[in-house]
Parts: structure tokens; sequence; C-alpha cells
């Protein structure tokens, strides 16, 4: 394999590493829009999907007497203090997510299609897949970096990149070393294609739809409340149940 064959190959590793970058933060900000458009809903069907667990659970330990009253009510309040925990992480998420979209509302078209040339570029030359860097310093700030290209925060990146021009280095690939370096890239090639053709048919991705047109929003939103209703039905039951067996009722 010759410079040019080797360098052709090195491009590939690069787009293929900056097509993947563009499709996970593609994820995250659908993600960031799919929790602010629907956070009243997501809130009020996690909370009941919750608790219609505990009562499942605690109903199961007391009827089958797997464990005694105090481990009962040590776990309900274990189960308590970890959905607390996660409502506040959730609650949290949606609070950024509003910060995250309204500064990207803010940007150009062009600063936008800037934005992504300077990114393409930054990948090409300096991702750790490209130059094959084993150093944790450099993972680290590359991760970083790539975290303001997530949110669309082209300041940060820029100001953060200039801050670790010092760090990053191009890929310096020996020639003896060009095929174990292409075999190590295609490999990495294939391994990007599975990831984003697994993923693609997950959430967030499966919601693009959602965003196509009013039409669409107002779909989700009809499904995501008829969930929240058969699992109110649901919790009715439950809450029946748990009181002829526990003698109170158990709610988050």
């Amino acid at each position: 394999m010759n410079k040019q064959e080797f360098m052709d190959v090195q491009k590939q590793v690069g787009d293929a590493l900056y097509i993947f970058d563009k499709f996970e933060k593609d994820g995250y900000l659908l993600d960031l829009r799919y929790i602010v458009k629907f956070y009243p809903e997501i809130e009020k069907k996690n909370k009941l999907v919750n608790e219609n667990m505990l009562i499942s659970i605690v109903a199961d330990m007391l009827k089958n007497k797997k464990q005694g009253l105090e481990e009962v009510e040590n776990y309900i309040s274990r189960f308590k203090k970890d959905y607390l925990n996660k409502y506040v992480a959730i609650d949290r998420k949606y609070q950024n997510a509003k910060i995250v979209l309204m500064a990207i509302d803010r940007l150009t078209s062009d600063e936008l299609e800037l934005f992504e040339a300077s990114y393409s570029d930054f990948v090409h030359r300096f991702h750790p897949g490209v130059t094959m860097s084993t150093d944790i310093n450099v993972q680290m700030s590359f991760n970083n970096i790539k975290r303001f290209y997530y949110q669309n925060n082209f300041s940060s990146f820029s100001s953060l990149l200039q801050m670790n021009k010092n760090t990053f280095k191009e890929a310096n690939i020996e020639e003896d070393k060009y095929q174990f370096a292409s075999e190590y890239y295609y490999n990495l090639i294939g391994d990007l294609k599975y990831k984003m053709s697994k993923d693609s048919e997950k959430y967030p991705y499966n919601k693009y739809e959602v965003f196509n047109d009013d039409f669409g929003i107002e779909n989700e939103k009809a499904n995501l409340l008829h969930e929240i209703n058969e699992l109110r039905e649901l919790n009715k039951g439950l809450h029946n149940d748990i009181k002829e067996v526990y003698g109170e009722d158990i709610t988050l």
C-alpha cells in the first residue's frame, strides 16, 4: 500500500467518524426536543410506571411472605429515594434541554454550516480514531470539545479548541504500519456503520416523524395520553390490592 492509498483510507475513516458524530448529535438534539415538547406527559407516565412497579413488587413480597414487614418498609423507602433521584435528574435534563435548544435557535444557517465544516475538519485531523492515539488526556480533551458540538455551541467549541491547540497532533503513521492501520480503520468503519444501523431503529431516532408536522405532534401526544390512561386504570386496581395486603396505601 502506497502513501496515497493509505491517505484515501484515512479520509474514509475520518468521513465515517464525522458522520457517526453527526448521527449521535442529531439523536441527542432530537431527545432534547422530544423532552421539551412532551415533558408533562413524560413526567406523568414515568410516575405511574414507577408507582405501579413499586406497588406490584411490594404486593408480591407480602403475598409470598418473601420478606418481613421491616424489610418491606426498607425496600419502599429505598425505592422512593431512588425515584426522587431519577425525578431530579429528569427535571434537570428538561431544564438543560430548554437552554440548549434556545441557544441553537440563535444560530444562523451560515453559522451552522461553518460549525459543521469546522467540526468535520477537527475530526479528520485529530480524532483519536484517525490518529490512533491512546493518550487518555487526548481522548478526554476530544470528548470535552465534542460535547459542545453536540450542543451546537459554536463559541465554546472554538474557545476550547483554541485552549487545547497543543494537545492534539495529526496522525503520523509510518509506512510499515500502513497495512495494520488500514485494517484498524476498516474495522472501525464497520463498527460505526453497524451501531448506526442498530440505533436508528431505537429512541430517539424513531421519533423523527413526530416533528414532521403539527399532526405528528398531536398524534404523539394522543398516544402518550392513551398510555397514561391505561397506566391509571392499572394503578387504581393496584392501590385497592395493596391496601388489602399491606393495610395502607403506597404512593410516590
